[in-house]
């Protein structure tokens, strides 16, 4: 959100935090990508995110639309605004704010930082830029196994691509959240912090966690140079019990 990071996924508040900070976002932190119109995940590289620093600058070569889409240019930190309702409700606000802190063997490393009481639910994101997109490898809320793709290098209306997740929440609860995402059409999307014309990107997931398995959607709206500027995410739950998230930029 204002920059990437989703997505980053079940019928619990914790759920849905893990698979937001680890998708984003835009979330997805897991064993495996492929896409219809992209290569697939090569990447082994995971860790926390790391204090902002001055960003430095991205190789031409990388600035493909997982660069545009996911708002790696923008450095500035604009606030956001989580709102669930059903399990967990609750309101969460702070700042998101991307900052790219190195560039080695052709790889952009990225800080995704979140502020206040949003950045205590969803924690910060570390990420890759590389030739074949951007990819999730660390949050400091949770443990990914291995990085996944939060964007495909090119993005267009049509692109698909899949990806199976795996990592272990605060206090050692292992999920898996498989994830099929399209880009289904550019839009104008609504927020309160004004309108954006964005790529959405629909996920439909299935989360296991504890042996039981549930349903998510989510929908993420990219806008290009700034990163997602919204998230909405339907987890039905079990026994009627249903948790929506929306996430958004407020300014």
């Amino acid at each position: 959100m204002g920059c990437s990071g989703g997505s980053s996924a079940a019928s619990s508040t914790d759920q849905a935090k893990g698979a937001q900070a680890s998708s984003t976002t835009g979330a997805n932190a897991g064993s495996a990508a492929d896409t219809s119109k992209t290569a697939s995940d090569d990447s082994s590289k995971s860790g926390d995110a790391v204090a902002a620093t001055a960003s430095v600058a991205v190789p031409k070569d990388l600035q493909g639309d997982a660069y545009n889409y996911s708002g790696f240019a923008d450095h500035a930190a604009h606030p956001f605004e989580m709102v669930i309702q059903g399990p967990g409700a609750g309101t969460y606000t702070g700042t998101m704010q991307c900052t790219v802190t190195g560039v080695k063997d052709g790889v952009a490393d990225v800080q995704i930082a979140r502020t206040g009481t949003l950045g205590n639910e969803l924690g910060s994101d570390q990420m890759e830029l590389k030739k074949t997109g951007a990819y999730i490898v660390g949050n400091t809320r949770v443990d990914p196994a291995q990085p996944t793709m939060d964007l495909p290098a090119h993005v267009s209306v049509g692109t698909t691509w899949n990806s199976k997740t795996m990592f272990t929440v605060t206090g050692g609860t292992s999920v898996t959240v498989e994830s099929h995402s399209k880009a289904t059409k550019l839009e104008t999307v609504h927020t309160k912090g004004g309108e954006f014309q964005a790529m959405l990107v629909e996920a439909h997931n299935t989360v296991t966690q504890g042996g039981s398995s549930h349903s998510m959607v989510m929908k993420q709206w990219y806008s290009p140079g700034t990163g997602i500027v919204k998230v909405e995410m339907h987890v039905p739950g079990a026994k009627g019990k249903a948790q929506d998230v929306v996430i958004q930029r407020t300014k």
